[in-house]
């Protein structure tokens, strides 16, 4: 996550103010690829694994006025599974068994996943792709399989944004879903030419990483 944001970062594509997607954003690209898309995953969904009788840190949450810990915040349910022992205690036992790429083989496959068309025999969005679909799918960590159409979000019609820094009429060209603020896409400020900037830089980013596989040892 650190490389895919200080690479945004370094290729210009990283402000939402000038039509790209923020670091949250890349953020939540990069989560989705490593908890849906490799297999075995690398980290587990904490939402779908959430256990509603734990008790949550007192210093993520604030005290309700019955007394118990509170599980929404601004009328959004911030709740997950945030028992770290045990998520160690798990990761432990499924280490043998669990994905062993090193971080360079992920760091192609993420550039891979969003670089690559869609294939043709890719439908509805509930299994692992080979690709992400940008026209039709939208990113949601918070569900199993991790993805969502637009048509589900109805963000697949334009809308009228005045918020002071954005006005004018604004399309889902790209869909993230925050995965506690459901109604909120991350990526809503992403512009025509935005889009086609990080496209490019994924597909970019992609064929250099195989050109450089693909070169015989010594000659770099």
């Amino acid at each position: 996550v650190t490389f895919v944001k200080h690479w945004a970062r370094c290729r210009k594509i990283n402000d939402p103010e000038r039509g790209t997607l923020s670091s949250y954003g890349y953020t939540l690209m990069a989560l989705h690829y490593l908890t849906n898309v490799v297999a075995p995953p690398v980290v587990p969904n904490l939402q779908i694994i959430y256990h509603p009788h734990q008790r949550a840190s007192k210093k993520r949450r604030g005290k309700a006025q019955d007394g118990n810990l509170d599980s929404h915040v601004e009328g959004c349910d911030v709740r997950f599974f945030d028992r770290e022992e045990e998520i160690v205690s798990r990761s432990r036992k499924s280490a043998p068994t669990g994905n062993r790429q090193s971080v360079g083989d992920l760091l192609r496959g993420f550039f891979a996943y969003y670089s690559q068309r869609p294939s043709t025999a890719q439908t509805a969005p509930g299994s692992r792709k080979a690709s992400f679909d940008w026209v039709n799918w939208t990113i949601s960590i918070r569900t199993r399989g991790g993805l969502l159409s637009k048509d589900d979000k109805n963000w697949t019609r334009a809308r009228f944004i005045n918020d002071g820094v954005h006005f004018g009429y604004q399309y889902n060209l790209l869909a993230i879903e925050d995965p506690f603020q459901l109604d909120h896409n991350v990526a809503q400020t992403v512009t025509r030419a935005g889009i086609s900037a990080i496209r490019s830089e994924f597909i970019r980013a992609h064929m250099i990483i195989n050109r450089v596989q693909e070169t015989p040892r010594g000659w770099v």
